[in-house]
């Protein structure tokens, strides 16, 4: 595209943003306010809508006035719309620059509400606005990785909803935020977790993915690592000899790295587990394997059974970036168990739950409960709302 035809395109782009900014400014204090916007990734295809959405299901079922926005284009798109049939839904197409149905529903929003980033052009209407709260309700507990610093920071945010003192303390001091502006209820979603017992046993894995790390190849360290895991002969073996499946759940990113990398795996014993389909797999595992990913606190919630495998730690690449959130992990060693740095010592204790029905020992289910201190068990989605409505009345909207 010749240059001129560039510039004539960010002029009309940053025309129609500045005319949209004036027009809301304009009509915001004319439109009475009595909304919650509700929305999760809006731009990542394949990222489960959870946190928003299910808090979004609450309010409705509340009778609270409330919108979801989702992406047409969302792996959770078609459940979205069965379960709502698109009532007080909107639905975009992320490829779109301008969304009318959302200019209209901010004029009418007191508080906005979402897991995944911000409103793509939108932001500019939301920073400081004396009519709207917006409030990030994390996509997972803000323990062991150190993310809060780089997006949810208050410059974009006027409140963080957390789940325990734990937290409270890393938001404080990786982060600018403070005491004020944190709600302590937890997140929404753990209201609707309950441990479904079944004959059928399964394991679910799932490492997080390596945010720094340039090289996805399946020769690359983190990819061999995770390969060597899954198809290790023993655990095999130990799956086989009691009837167990092992579930994999994996980001898009390496999704298709891994499996090209992958010799026939027996289906009876590995699944891969499909991104829109990791959170229904909570309730049903009866263990968890994973390195630092948020996802454990979710089991951890149930008190099923976790096991912290930190595969890659051992790498001795001075290229490989993500070091620094596996080094920050280590400084987390101490507030979890079950972290194992060898696959031999991390199938030892895969077999050790085996052979003991997969009950969690109890003193660990003592330091699980210190990570939800602030999470009234059933009455979490309650509890929120009860403390975005105070917020809601400070403002007098």
């Amino acid at each position: 595209m010749p240059d001129f035809q560039l510039y004539i395109l960010l002029f009309l782009k940053n025309f129609q943003t500045n005319i949209l900014t004036f027009l809301f400014n304009l009509l915001q204090p004319m439109f009475t306010k009595n909304t919650y916007l509700l929305y999760d990734s809006l731009v990542h295809e394949n990222c489960e809508c959870v946190e928003c959405y299910t808090f979004f299901k609450f309010l409705q079922k509340q009778n609270i006035k409330s919108k979801y926005i989702i992406s047409s284009d969302n792996c959770s798109f078609e459940t979205v719309k069965k379960e709502t049939n698109l009532k007080d839904v909107i639905v975009i197409n992320k490829r779109d620059d301008f969304f009318p149905a959302i200019f209209m529903s901010l004029l009418h929003t007191h508080t906005v509400i979402s897991s995944f980033g911000f409103l793509i052009m939108f932001d500019r209407f939301l920073k400081k606005n004396k009519y709207i709260n917006h409030v990030f309700l994390e996509h997972g507990i803000t323990v062991l990785k150190p993310v809060v610093k780089l997006s949810y920071g208050p410059s974009v945010y006027d409140y963080f909803v957390i789940t325990s003192s734990k937290e409270k303390e890393t938001l404080l001091t990786l982060s600018d935020w403070n005491d004020k502006n944190i709600i302590k209820t937890g997140l929404p979603r753990l209201d609707t977790i309950k441990r479904k017992i079944s004959n059928k046993k399964t394991i679910f894995v799932m490492f997080t993915l390596r945010n720094f790390v340039h090289d996805y190849s399946s020769e690359s360290y983190y990819i061999l690592k995770l390969k060597e895991f899954i198809t290790n002969p023993r655990l095999l073996n130990i799956l086989k000899n009691n009837n167990i499946k092992l579930k994999v759940g994996m980001h898009y990113f390496i999704r298709d790295n891994i499996l090209s990398s992958l010799d026939a795996i027996d289906s009876n014993f590995i699944e891969i587990i499909e991104p829109q389909d990791i959170a229904k797999n909570i309730s049903t595992s009866d263990l968890f394997v994973t390195d630092f990913s948020s996802v454990a606190f979710s089991f951890m919630y149930i008190n099923t059974p976790v096991i912290f495998y930190r595969l890659d730690a051992d790498c001795k690449d001075t290229n490989y970036l993500e070091k620094e959130y596996i080094n920050y992990a280590k400084t987390k060693d101490s507030i979890l168990y079950n972290v194992f740095y060898s696959l031999s010592q991390t199938i030892d204790k895969i077999e050790y739950y085996i052979k003991n029905n997969f009950q969690l020992e109890e003193e660990f289910i003592q330091i699980n409960t210190s990570f939800f201190d602030y999470a009234e068990r059933g009455h979490i989605a309650q509890n929120l709302i009860s403390q975005l409505e105070n917020l809601r009345q400070q403002k007098h909207f």
